[in-house]
């Protein structure tokens, strides 16, 4: 499965083949009017929300497999999916979960104030979602993926930079790593239970779990922290920030290959 999320990519475990050979014109699937940054592709079919419109389309066919209208959805507003149901988050705070198979309504959960429109993932069980209130520190959700019903609810003590682009959410081994502005959270599956906290000056950006260890950036500085003791075991200082074109920016997304 294949999942685009702006410019930060997700689960990119797949083969790369079949595409047209150079100068070969490439077949157009879906016209988009309002630039999705979001869709995800699995088993051939094409998944993607636009201006509050949610499509499923097959990529060989290019049959419109089912379209529903959901609440307001920006652009930028990610989703998530597993073999079964489709988690999209709203601007007005819903979190509304739908069959994979005909885009039909399984459930609807609003969160009144809230705005439902950071990171997400559906599980097998559960569904979490970054939820975040205007002046109030951001809070993550657990919900039962069959009923929608609230499991535990996190609210996260301090955060200081908050957005789209400083929040992430990482889960492996019954542990879920949560990342809001300068804020790196670690808690647990079952229960919302915290195991640690770690706050600094500098947004953490993306940061990457693998096994039992999380590595993320503040600032220059490449930190390794351990799952196990939740400790700090190891940092890389880089003496300049990427960038690009001439243009000089901080890096805020790693890949690990292992």
């Amino acid at each position: 499965m294949t999942e685009n999320r702006g410019s930060h990519h997700r689960n990119l475990y797949f083969p790369v083949k079949g595409l047209p050979e150079p100068g070969v014109p490439w077949i157009e699937i879906y016209k988009c009017e309002d630039s999705p940054e979001h869709f995800l592709v699995d088993k051939n079919i094409l998944y993607v929300c636009e201006k509050s419109w949610f499509l499923a389309i097959d990529i060989l066919t290019l049959e419109t497999l089912w379209r529903v209208k959901l609440p307001p959805v920006w652009k930028s507003i990610p989703f998530s999916m597993n073999s079964t149901s489709i988690i999209q988050g709203c601007y007005n705070g819903a979190v509304i979960c739908l069959d994979k198979q005909t885009g039909a309504t399984r459930w609807k959960r609003d969160f009144v104030g809230f705005e439902a429109r950071y990171s997400l993932i559906a599980m097998d069980s559960f569904a979490l979602c970054i939820m975040h209130q205007v002046a109030k520190h951001p809070q993550l959700v657990c919900m039962d993926l069959d009923s929608g019903d609230i499991l535990w609810t996190y609210r996260c003590p301090e955060t200081g930079f908050f957005g789209n682009d400083y929040s992430h959410l990482m889960h492996d081994n019954g542990t879920v790593v949560f990342s809001a502005g300068s804020a790196l959270c670690g808690l647990s599956l079952i229960t919302g239970k915290e195991m640690f906290f770690r706050y600094g000056g500098s947004a953490y950006g993306y940061p990457v779990m693998y096994k039992d260890w999380v590595i993320y950036l503040t600032g220059l500085v490449l930190h390794l922290f351990s799952l196990n003791t939740c400790t700090l075991v190891a940092r890389y200082e880089f003496d300049r920030y990427f960038g690009y074109k001439g243009k000089s920016g901080g890096a805020k997304s790693l890949v690990c290959l292992f």
